[in-house]
């Protein structure tokens, strides 16, 4: 089935003319990615029973094929709305009131992050509010006026909520807060105060063309059947674009959005008489832009940024109360907001996060759940894992070993180990082998990586090979020449999380190598080798496995987004130029 088609199939169902029963289980299948993809809200609170599950609100969806994939969709809007309405609770509790304002009535649970106001002057307040209730803001994305914050459960991201003071992007305005406040109404769904349809309708305009520069399927829906309302005014759309200046915005998005009602509805709301009136035409080349997205089929509908950022520099000299001063600042902030991005570069500091403990502690599964989250906040990051004397290199020079001499133990047989390792001249060599083999590792893992401004996750590195040696050459033998050499010249980690658990727990998790016995005295070396260490935390690792993951990732994100916020100099600029 062709993009266009799906794209045809799921207006109807949207317009209730299609059931997605009377369709072949694949192209079901189908349709349903494309209402998903499109962000096309599936469950909707039911209003006779608001504090139970949603309901499925596109009746014509009801299909067995997809029964189970509907099922994981009300799961996902039933989490999202709880962890909303626990935000508004702790909001309220502060007197601060949120209203969604990209929605008519139905929690948006499909949308990328949930959009909402707060009063004027209460941004910064909300935020502390909402960080105490676990909520961490996302510093990387500071903009003026705005801040995006996220929830997380262990690795899983509850919510993304982001607040707003006022609809804008950078320093341009495109609603008066007062004028949304003022249409202000609840809905059936208890977790949604939302504005009039009309100063949706204008959001949802404006964002296409200024901000975003695609149509959604969902957002193209939700625009009809606003439109739709017996008590529309459309005038009220025309007039807040008038008042701040986007009225040639407003012209291109109603022929966007008109086009795309077209090729998924059969018709347009949007080319009604009084949606037309009053407007100016859109520019030759910018409708044809608009006809090939659509002729493409590919949804969302996109334009090219080439066609949309003049209305941006033609609203930011006509609508803004600033300096041209701060105006030419206004332009090399959104240099310095645009450009880097588009050419994947990330200019901000890059962390080095380090997750240690005795085997059985779960160093692999909370490092891997801390990339995870890392990866769900946008963050590039790799995970490294780094055990002295186990590279490719140190293993095949062992292997060789083994196959030389019976004297040379064999692989596992710990005890023996400790015998080679603790007589002669061999354990320097081994030591400084060691030593060297880890700090070129840490020049094209750590330094290379944090260097192309990825964040660093690692999940054995300096300490576990610090404890390796103290453990065969002897308690102090880590603080001699080897392991001088090998803390000098390897990046001391920004933050370093000891899973700490004693030996009788971690070898009941993981009876391999390490008897209970050595892997306490291996527990008490960590605590020896980090001691006075800059940055340390411990965390009890007998706890149950989520529970410890979700400190891990808290910990681990907390750290990260401060650094971000109070040690990247692009950060400083935009808040010394916008603020």
């Amino acid at each position: 089935m062709r993009p266009g088609e799906r794209a045809r199939l799921a207006g109807e169902l949207l317009s209730g003319k299609r059931s997605a029963a009377d369709l072949p289980e694949p192209d079901q299948h189908a349709l349903l990615d494309e209402l998903i993809r499109g962000k096309c809200l599936l469950f909707t609170a039911d209003p006779e029973h608001p504090g139970g599950p949603s309901r499925l609100c596109l009746p014509g969806l009801a299909s067995e094929p997809l029964a189970e994939r509907l099922e994981a969709e009300r799961r996902r809007c039933d989490s999202q709305r709880a962890a909303l309405l626990q935000a508004q609770a702790c909001l309220e509790q502060v007197g601060i009131p949120l209203l969604l304002f990209k929605t008519t009535g139905a929690y948006p649970y499909t949308s990328s992050n949930v959009d909402a106001l707060v009063p004027e002057g209460t941004l910064r307040r909300a935020v502390q509010a909402l960080e105490i209730e676990g909520f961490r803001e996302m510093t990387h994305y500071w903009e003026p006026n705005k801040r995006l914050l996220r929830r997380f459960h262990g690795r899983t991201c509850e919510l993304e909520l982001h607040l707003h003071e006022q609809v804008s992007w950078m320093v341009l305005t495109f609603l008066e807060p007062a004028t949304l406040w003022s249409g202000a109404r609840a809905s059936a769904d208890p977790s949604v105060r939302h504005p009039a349809p009309e100063h949706v309708v204008a959001a949802l305009l404006a964002h296409s063309v200024y901000e975003s520069n695609r149509v959604s399927l969902g957002d193209a829906a939700k625009i009809r059947c606003a439109v739709e309302q017996p008590d529309f005014d459309w005038t009220e759309v025309v007039r807040c674009a008038e008042r701040r200046s986007w009225l040639p915005g407003l012209a291109l998005a109603r022929y966007w959005y008109a086009a795309a009602e077209r090729a998924a509805f059969g018709d347009a709301r949007l080319d009604e008489p009084r949606c037309v009136e009053g407007l100016p035409e859109p520019p030759a080349r910018a409708r044809g832009a608009v006809g090939a997205a659509v002729k493409l089929g590919a949804w969302p509908l996109e334009l090219s940024k080439w066609r949309t950022k003049p209305y941006f520099f033609r609203k930011l000299l006509r609508d803004n109360p600033r300096s041209a001063r701060q105006k030419l600042w206004d332009l090399v902030g959104l240099f310095l907001q645009i450009v880097p991005g588009r050419l994947g570069l990330r200019p901000r500091p890059a962390s080095l996060l380090c997750v240690c403990g005795i085997d059985g502690s779960g160093k692999s599964s909370h490092a891997e759940a801390l990339r995870t989250a890392l990866e769900c906040c946008e963050v590039p990051v790799r995970v490294v894992w780094m055990r002295g004397g186990y590279s490719a290199l140190s293993e095949g020079v062992k292997r060789l070993a083994r196959r030389s001499s019976s004297r040379v133990p064999r692989s596992g047989d710990a005890s023996a180990k400790t015998r080679v390792y603790r007589g002669g001249a061999l354990r320097w060599v081994w030591a400084w082998w060691v030593a060297l083999e880890q700090v070129s590792l840490a020049v094209l893992r750590v330094r290379l990586a944090r260097g192309l401004g990825r964040t660093v996750v690692t999940q054995r590195y300096v300490p576990d090979t610090l404890v390796d040696l103290a453990q065969r050459f002897g308690v102090r033998f880590a603080e001699r020449a080897p392991g001088r050499f090998l803390r000098r010249f390897t990046p001391e980690p920004d933050l370093i999380l000891l899973l700490d658990l004693d030996g009788a727990t971690a070898f009941a998790r993981k009876p391999d190598d390490w008897s209970s016995e050595i892997l306490e005295v291996r527990r008490a070396l960590y605590r020896g080798v980090l001691e006075g260490r800059p940055r340390v935390v411990s965390l009890d690792a007998r706890r149950p496995r989520q529970q410890l993951e979700h400190e891990v990732v808290d910990r681990g994100l907390q750290f990260t987004f401060r650094r971000i916020e109070h040690d990247s100099r692009l950060a400083r600029q935009r808040r010394d130029s916008w603020e």
